[in-house]
């Protein structure tokens, strides 16, 4: 198993994720009846039954556990998908319900012991699931004590052989237990878990190893295999997967920790992931809303125009696929907004005030550059980047820089007791009477905000890092940072 896979796989199960599904045999009872026992817990503690929507947890039911035992019961089917018993501060231990499958059954586990100590009545699945955990676990060991002796006999050529036939064995085992559960539980939501984390062995590269940068090669070409195959064994035309945290904790760990941030990059992944989830409505809904979420929630100004490219591309022309009505109209509205003042487009005019009550309009200022500047002095997040802008300014000033800097707020005092202790000299302005609705005007969702504009008041970037600010004024003209 790759790093990425190993990882993957340490944070799904720190839940235990615990299978209730297939059986060939149907419910002989009606409704559910679901026998919790934790082995070791000899107290009296609230239960509350859970039920998964992607990663989130609702609850349906609360029960009261005495002496370890507890009991979920009810006169109708749970309908399928993932649920949860969750233990006050003790954790949770999930399972899932099928069509077609028992609902009553007992569970047994030690929640300090998991998933070693666990046990299931009358659920050969489950039961195969916990056998599953059990060899996942102890090959993700053996595999992490293989990678640790290889990096430390990798001058050594017959003991690195060995033990990559070693590590090439457990990937096979590792293959084998997958299609054997397959086989097995055909169809069922075991199956789906099982193959929608499973990567698969990579094809072994075959680079000399007389390459001075052979370590390098290896590595970026595992990286780029893993980002090329992550989503392959996952069924995206099986509206199950949505019922469970499965298909949200895949995208969130592979826009985190395989994909580079630069907009450009996300996007590059973002596309064919999203035409994959279109085969079914229900998966692209969480699909689209997860990563347009994921991105809106991003410390980087530059992913907002990935929301964008994502409400445009996959949920405002497909709303009809989306149950939550109210998530599309505050996509179709910020999207709305997010279209002015774009770039290649002039900016939207504004005529504030100076601490000395003067009244300059943005389309005034005569400049090769403008860097257009919204901030607070309490935000606490505005502080390093207007720091750094002052020695950007500092630096480039006599380039013919200027900053047309906005304060949000109308507290005249606090104002400019900053700009005096700051030593602000470039453009200060505010709107004390708020008639010019600035923030409606240019969509400040969050603060700081920089627009870059050029000498016709255009707008060359929105939305950008302070960090970003030198190399991209570079490409214009020569900035000093």
């Amino acid at each position: 198993m790759n790093k990425i896979g190993t990882q993957y796989f340490r944070i799904l199960f720190l839940s235990v994720v615990i299978l209730l599904a297939g059986g060939n045999c149907r419910a002989q009872r009606e409704g559910y009846s679901v026998v919790v026992y934790f082995e070791g817990h000899q107290i009296t503690d609230s239960l509350f039954l859970l039920k998964y929507r992607g990663s989130h947890a609702y609850r349906i039911s609360g029960q009261l556990m005495k002496n370890g035992k507890g009991l979920f019961r009810g006169e109708k089917l749970l309908t399928p998908g993932m649920y949860a018993v969750e233990l006050k501060e003790k954790g949770n231990i999930a399972f899932l319900i099928s069509e077609g499958a028992s609902q009553h059954f007992t569970l047994s586990a030690n929640p300090a012991r998991l998933p070693l100590m666990l046990r299931f009545d009358r659920s050969p699945e489950n039961q195969a699931f916990a056998d599953y955990q059990r060899f996942m676990e102890k090959t993700r060991k053996d595999q992490e004590a293989l990678e640790k002796r290889l990096q430390n006999s990798k001058n050594d050529m017959d003991t690195a052989k060995v033990l990559n036939a070693a590590y090439k064995k457990l990937e096979q085992e590792r293959d084998n237990k997958v299609a054997a559960i397959n086989r097995q539980f055909p169809g069922s939501m075991l199956a789906l878990f099982v193959n929608a984390v499973h990567e698969g062995a990579i094809p072994a590269p075959d680079f000399p190893m007389t390459l001075a940068n052979r370590d390098n090669l290896i590595r970026d070409y595992y990286a780029n295999y893993t980002k090329r195959h992550y989503f392959d064994l996952v069924d995206f035309s099986d509206p199950r997967i949505t019922a469970t945290p499965l298909l949200e904790q895949k995208i969130d760990f592979y826009f985190k920790h395989a994909v580079h941030p630069h907009p450009d990059s996300v996007r590059a992944y973002v596309r064919p992931l999203l035409g994959k989830a279109d085969i079914h409505d229900a998966v692209l809904s969480q699909a689209a809303t997860f990563l347009y979420e994921l991105y809106r929630g991003s410390l980087l100004p530059e992913h907002r125009q990935v929301c964008v490219d994502i409400a445009e591309e996959f949920i405002l022309p497909h709303r009809s696929k989306f149950d939550d009505n109210a998530f599309v109209a505050r996509v179709e509205e910020r999207t709305r907004m997010a279209r002015l003042n774009p770039v290649g487009g002039k900016a939207t005019d504004l005529v504030l005030q100076t601490p000395e009550g003067e009244k300059v309009p943005l389309s005034a200022v005569k400049a090769p550059f403008t860097i257009l500047y919204f901030f607070n002095p309490g935000c606490d997040a505005c502080q390093p980047v207007t720091d750094r802008l002052i020695r950007i300014y500092k630096g480039n000033k006599s380039r013919g820089m200027e900053v047309y800097a906005v304060y949000l707020n109308r507290d005249r005092k606090v104002w400019t007791d900053y700009i005096s202790s700051k030593g602000l000299d470039w453009i200060n302005v505010y709107d004390p009477s708020g008639t010019e609705m600035v923030e409606e005007k240019y969509d400040i969702y969050a603060m700081p905000m920089i627009y870059v504009l050029d000498k016709d008041k255009k707008v060359v970037a929105r939305d950008v890092s302070v960090e970003r600010l030198p190399s991209l004024l570079l490409q214009r003209t020569p900035l000093g940072n």
